[in-house]
């Protein structure tokens, strides 16, 4: 694309230039300048215009001092707009050719699939809290979807012993239901309420230990589904727990 008024590398033009591109008055740069940039109410500075000093020297041997403007590329178009001239039509489709020629060199690309697909995995660990085995899972799943080799992934996680709150209620011989041992662990902070989007735009609700839970147990990924927790308690810290509810 042939440069008609060069833009510099932060994508401004220079009053100026575009002032002699649209054949205006030299003699009357000044007041052009003063009436369409500086006093302009419509106008932002450090946004569409920079105001800069130009440095000179008269022909006696004085110094002298200039302005000028350094404008953005939609501003620019704007004053193209105000002059109603043939070169003013002209500079605003060169401007609008080249923005569309940068957008098209920047134009964002899509993530490939895998990065997708990680990212995502890391999110629903965050916010679901699974086992160190439950994110190896998760992991190894994207992993396998992707032809990737998992060999760098350990086979297995050495963890305490976990248990269902139905078993271990059972088998410290405690009567209290699972809903109301729930309700005591809410209560404490120890468990939370977590939902997710399921068929129908419904909400469908699963529990979830919280950062303070996770002493007394961890979160297994649902066999049910992949975007639910299923807690689980340490055996040996369950009298502990249970000492803590009350029961």
């Amino acid at each position: 694309m042939n440069n008609l008024i060069n833009i510099n590398a932060e994508g401004r033009i220079t009053a100026r230039e575009l002032y002699e591109f649209l054949e205006l008055n030299p003699a009357h740069f000044a007041r052009w300048a003063k009436i369409n940039i500086a006093d302009n109410k419509f106008a932002l500075e450090n946004t569409d215009f920079v105001r800069i000093t130009l440095q000179g020297v008269m022909p006696t041997g004085g110094k002298i001092e200039r302005y000028d403007y350094e404008l953005s590329i939609d501003f620019a178009k704007k004053l193209c707009m105000i002059s109603k001239s043939t070169k003013g039509e002209q500079a605003r489709d060169y401007f609008i050719a080249v923005e569309k020629q940068y957008n098209a060199k920047v134009a964002p690309t899509a993530l490939p699939q895998v990065e997708v697909d990680l990212i995502a995995t890391k999110y629903a660990s965050e916010i679901l809290r699974p086992s160190e085995a439950g994110k190896i899972k998760m992991l190894t799943k994207v992993c396998k979807n992707h032809n990737i080799n998992t060999n760098f992934l350990p086979s297995y996680t050495e963890e305490d012993v976990t248990r269902s709150a139905t078993e271990l209620l059972a088998k410290h011989g405690k009567p209290m239901s699972v809903v109301a041992f729930n309700k005591r662990l809410i209560a404490l902070g120890l468990l939370e309420v977590k939902t997710r989007n399921s068929k129908g735009n419904t909400k469908k609700e699963f529990k979830s230990l919280t950062e303070i839970g996770l002493s007394y147990g961890k979160n297994l990924v649902s066999p049910m589904n992949e975007r639910e927790t299923q807690p689980h308690f340490y055996e040996a810290k369950f009298p502990e727990l249970l000492g803590k509810i009350g029961a």
